[in-house]
């Protein structure tokens, strides 16, 4: 499981320090070569953000441990907290009692 984090990793960080380390080696400036570069480098720095959150679903997609427990959590605790009640009032029935002894 360490070994898949990892390699998640290095796959979205590498292109990101590989267009950032160009952008700033990149000395002559030349306006179409930064205009070609700039889209590249917010794509890749989109995929560097996104990795923070890249544990929960590699965890997600190899254990079934996490899975069980992330559903425990999510779905058992949080969503049936707001559920109503499912137990309705008793229905009581009145009985009279006529004593026509008089």
């Amino acid at each position: 499981m360490v070994l898949v984090e990892i390699f998640v990793y290095v796959c979205t960080y590498l292109p990101y320090s590989i267009t950032s380390g160009f952008l700033q080696l990149n000395t002559n400036r030349n306006p179409v070569v930064l205009a070609q570069l700039n889209p590249i480098n917010a794509i890749t720095l989109t995929i560097n953000i996104l990795t923070n959150g890249s544990s929960f679903y590699t965890y997600i997609c190899v254990s079934r441990r996490f899975r069980r427990q992330a559903k425990y959590v999510l779905y058992d605790i949080y969503m049936n907290r707001f559920r109503q009640n499912r137990i309705g009032p008793e229905q009581i029935t009145a009985h009279f009692v006529t004593d026509n002894a008089h």
